[in-house]
């Protein structure tokens, strides 16, 4: 197996038509080792192989192997190729025109002796792929876990964004021992495929178990008190909600917030919108019943009933009128005034039916005019409030006016 090259007498000496004449006179059969193109007259002429040139051919393929084996694989290898493929023997037979014709038996073992070194370089050659396969593998986990091993001494253990939890970062670290304590062993290549797989898991759970802060519901609960109006709530709970605001605004900027921070601060901004107190607006008040009432009464006098009826009448009348003109009256008060005047009316006594009762002196009632913003909580107002307000202004100085020339009459 130390030769480097291989003799024959001739590579393309065929006879002539090659294909009809085989007549030849040399056993190796140099003369058909290929064959030309039957179509003689082509420009581009294809030679074409023979059994003879591929088993030569296929026998180069096997020197290579067995001398990149011989320098390549390992101990074991070497020592199987070697007990496998030996020289060949000397084929004994009788020479015939310069060639020699084996015996039977020769012929037979030169076939043996090939097989059996067939057979062998293939078998150490699917052992070698194994081995080497096993190198190039166990190269690869190598690298994968330095690589790994980089991004544990990377990890910085924490709850901000970017951290990793303590307990991720011990199991991960256990993992990247035992990997690296088997590998010290000799490991088939289906075991280092298997640590291999086991690493990959192993890192991307790790990778996965990153502190990621989620920051949407705050996003959504900020919008939310954004978009509530000021002037709709009290000064004490909207300040309350400002506060709550801008702290929630400050921890959805930073980007070192942890997760508990962040839901700290959107549970403080739902307590603060939970907690707004609407404006109490206070429902207007409806006079014109009261107004009516005193209009009713326009022009009584108090020289036409008794004194002591009369005495309730007036403190009535006056009582109904001080409600009427004040700004700040509430329902219940108007109300309660109307009752109390329209009582006191029913209750007049006639002086002519009553002769054994005092009649008063004086003169007649006069009914203030109407103030036009009393009609306003019934929807009888159609004037804008600035108006309103002006109106209502005139009509109660005008009562004013009416009521002190009235005053000797009470």
């Amino acid at each position: 197996m130390k030769q480097n090259g291989f003799l024959r007498w001739a590579y393309d000496a065929f006879l002539k038509d090659p294909y009809d004449n085989i007549d030849a006179g040399y056993e190796a059969g140099d003369e058909f080792f290929i064959y030309p193109d039957p179509d003689q007259s082509s420009e581009n002429p294809v030679t074409r192989s023979t059994v003879r040139f591929e088993m030569m051919e296929e026998g180069i393929h096997n020197i290579v192997k067995y001398r990149y084996l011989m320098e390549n694989a390992d101990e074991k290898i070497v020592k199987k190729l070697k007990s496998g493929v030996t020289e060949f023997q000397r084929i004994k037979g009788t020479t015939v025109e310069g060639g020699a014709e084996g015996t039977t038996e020769s012929k037979s073992e030169v076939t043996a002796q090939v097989k059996e070194m067939d057979e062998t370089l293939s078998e150490c050659t699917q052992l070698y792929i194994i081995q080497r396969n096993v190198e190039i593998s166990r190269e690869e986990l190598r690298k994968e876990l330095e690589n790994a091993e980089i991004l544990l001494e990377q990890a910085i253990e924490g709850e901000q964004p970017g951290n990793y939890p303590k307990e991720a970062i011990l199991t991960f670290e256990e993992v990247l021992v035992k990997i690296k304590e088997e590998m010290n062993e000799v490991l088939s290549l289906n075991e280092i495929k298997s640590l291999k797989n086991e690493l990959k898991i192993a890192e991307t759970n790790f990778k996965n178990s990153v502190v990621v802060v989620h920051k949407n519901l705050l996003e959504m609960t900020i919008q939310k008190a954004e978009s509530l109006v000021k002037s709709e709530y009290t000064v004490e709970s909207w300040k309350r909600l400002e506060i709550a605001l801008s702290d929630a605004v400050e921890v959805y900027r930073d980007d070192n917030a942890t997760q508990e921070i962040v839901d700290n601060a959107k549970e403080a901004l739902d307590d603060a919108i939970l907690s707004l107190k609407k404006v109490d607006v206070p429902d207007q008040v409806n006079k014109l019943a009261l107004y009516e009432l005193l209009k009713t009464y326009e022009g009584y006098h108090s020289s036409d009933y008794t004194e002591s009826s009369w005495k309730l009448f007036k403190e009535a009348y006056d009582g109904a009128y001080k409600v009427y003109l004040d700004e700040n009256a509430t329902q219940e008060e108007v109300t309660e005034a109307y009752e109390l005047l329209q009582k006191a009316a029913l209750n007049l006594k006639n002086a002519i039916d009553n002769p054994n009762e005092d009649a008063t002196e004086g003169e007649p009632i006069q009914q203030p005019d109407k103030d036009t913003t009393d009609t306003a909580a019934s929807g009888l107002n159609t004037l804008p409030w600035t108006a309103a307000g002006i109106l209502s202004l005139m009509s109660m100085y005008m009562i004013y006016r009416k009521k002190e020339k009235n005053d000797n009459d009470f």
